[in-house]
């Protein structure tokens, strides 16, 4: 992990003090194991994949891996998400079999195997931004746009959290609160409802993926629109997983006017309001 850096915010100080305080430092230090554990996986497969990784974010909410993750393709997108949830997995089914050759590591190692099995599954949740969210997100892109699948996602995250914070209600109503479902019902929520630079077309995104992705090689589609299109309708049809040939036709007929390359059109962004109609390109 030569290059990567880690960064450790304030509030998991903060967490480790309380940890400290109420005498679980043990158990503080085994999750924040597994959380290591689960993002270091991202990392390695990233790296496999191509990608640069920057830095690793430690808090009290977990761990974040950053890098230069806007040109990840749908495929390896799944690989990146997966790796995580199936790290933890693997951790807590050999420290599982362990229990059976040597039964007293099962007092110390508990702990540790049920972060493992619980940051797998609450990862799995396809709630964006988890790793299941994420692994919806670019399957579902492979057949629609990604703009469309990541409102799908947030969509699937709102309704989520709704059900989540209803059962954390009616455990308080039980005389069981159970805190940290709340929370992470409200963690969810933020999520959803959160925007995203998926969602917004960017100039400057594009314009760097469409660079970088030409270098691993990248599947080319077409979109045809009429001439009273905008700039903008077009962009926002646009992935940062493919190259495009848009064809501008006549709305009566359907006769091509004009044909714009992927370079082409980015040029036009860079140059014309995002309202401009795609006739007075012509």
């Amino acid at each position: 992990m030569a290059g990567l850096k880690f960064r450790i915010l304030k509030s998991f100080w903060l967490l480790l003090a309380f940890s400290l305080f109420i005498r679980q430092a043990y158990i503080f230090g085994l999750y924040t194991l597994s959380v290591l554990i689960h993002e270091s996986a991202h990392y390695f497969v990233a790296k496999k994949c191509g990608y640069k990784c920057n830095c690793i974010a430690v808090s009290a909410f977990g761990a974040v891996l950053y890098g230069e993750f806007d040109s990840v393709d749908n495929r390896d997108g799944v690989k990146i998400a997966l790796a995580g949830p199936a790290a933890n997995a693997v951790c807590a089914l050999v420290f599982v079999a362990l229990w059976w050759m040597f039964p007293a590591l099962y007092v110390f190692s508990q702990p540790f195997v049920a972060a493992n099995v619980s940051l797998c599954l609450i990862n799995l949740l396809p709630a964006y931004p988890l790793d299941g969210g994420r692994v919806f997100v670019s399957l579902l892109s492979a057949k629609t746009d990604y703009a469309k699948a990541l409102k799908v996602s947030k969509i699937l995250s709102v309704a989520l959290s709704g059900a989540l914070f209803f059962v954390f209600l009616c455990m308080c109503f039980a005389g069981v609160p159970n805190f940290s479902l709340g929370l992470f019902a409200v963690f969810v929520l933020s999520a959803g409802l959160s925007e995203t630079k998926g969602e917004i077309f960017s100039k400057q995104i594009v314009f760097e993926v469409y660079k970088k992705r030409l270098d691993r090689g990248v599947e080319k589609k077409t979109l045809v629109f009429s001439e009273e299109a905008t700039l903008k309708s077009v962009a926002k049809r646009m992935s940062h997983h493919f190259v495009y040939r848009i064809e501008v036709v006549e709305a009566k007929d359907g006769e091509v006017k004009k044909v714009f390359s992927h370079a082409q059109f980015l040029n036009l962004l860079s140059s014309h309001a995002l309202d401009t109609p795609l006739k007075e390109l012509l």
